[in-house]
């Protein structure tokens, strides 16, 4: 399977559990705009989809972050 289509497969998966792109940029340190592009075949360092792939992979079985419980303490 090519980066390409392993990066949209990862996306698919995510947006299937309910999460949006932004959700999904957000912990990678890159752009919707970026993954997009990598995703739909644009050049990408080896390093970087290594890294990339391995921070999807660990957000599918996590739900999406409004969905989380909320672990801040107030400070009221």
């Amino acid at each position: 399977m090519s980066f390409a289509a392993d990066l949209q497969t990862q996306l698919d998966r995510l947006a299937a559990a309910g999460w949006t792109r932004d959700q999904i940029a957000e912990p990678t340190g890159y752009t919707r705009r970026q993954i997009a592009a990598w995703a739909a075949g644009a050049d990408c360092k080896p390093a970087l989809r290594i890294g990339l792939l391995a921070v999807l992979r660990g957000l599918k079985g996590k739900p999406p972050p409004e969905d989380r419980p909320n672990t801040q303490v107030s400070h009221d």
